[in-house]
């Protein structure tokens, strides 16, 4: 079972299409949506160098790039491959991206807080893309994105315990 929270619940759905094998996907509190019309505009401008560095082959060198994450802003000194892989909004990070394209119609756990913007509608229906089992459960718990894990871990190990 691949478990990720945040943008690692993005990284556990893209498991789900590269690696065979995994019996079941949990993603807890999904975050991370560059392909959002704000963070499009917001990153634009560093998107855009990172994605001119890595045509040009400079992909593996270090950039000062703007991150956000849950609405506080920093620069990260990362690899222009990286944060592209990060921050493109076609990209391997893009849940809706990755949903429709899990292998083996594996069991899949959609747990995030009822006041998290994801729970704005787009999350539901990125659950909606992700092909059938009958296993899989779309579960809003309350609170927002940092709530999921206290108000939410019972709800998951039911979850797993019924696989």
């Amino acid at each position: 079972v691949v478990l990720g929270k945040s943008l690692g619940a993005n990284m556990a759905m893209r498991a789900g299409v590269i690696i065979s094998g995994i019996d079941a996907i949990v993603a807890m509190a999904p975050g991370h949506r560059p392909e959002k019309p704000f963070i499009m505009k917001k990153h634009s401008a560093d998107v855009e160098h990172a994605r001119d560095n890595v045509k040009s082959g400079k992909g593996a060198e270090l950039f000062d790039y703007l991150d956000t994450n849950q609405g506080k802003e920093m620069l990260l000194n990362v690899s222009a491959a990286s944060y592209l892989s990060w921050f493109d909004p076609n990209g391997k990070a893009v849940m809706g991206n990755n949903a429709s394209k899990i292998k083996n119609d594996i069991p899949f756990l959609w747990i995030a807080g009822s006041d998290d913007h994801i729970s704005d509608g787009t999350g539901k229906s990125i659950y909606d893309s992700v092909p059938k089992n009958p296993l899989s459960k779309f579960i809003l718990v309350d609170g927002g994105h940092g709530d999921v894990r206290e108000n939410g871990k019972g709800k998951i190990l039911e979850w797993l315990k019924g696989l």
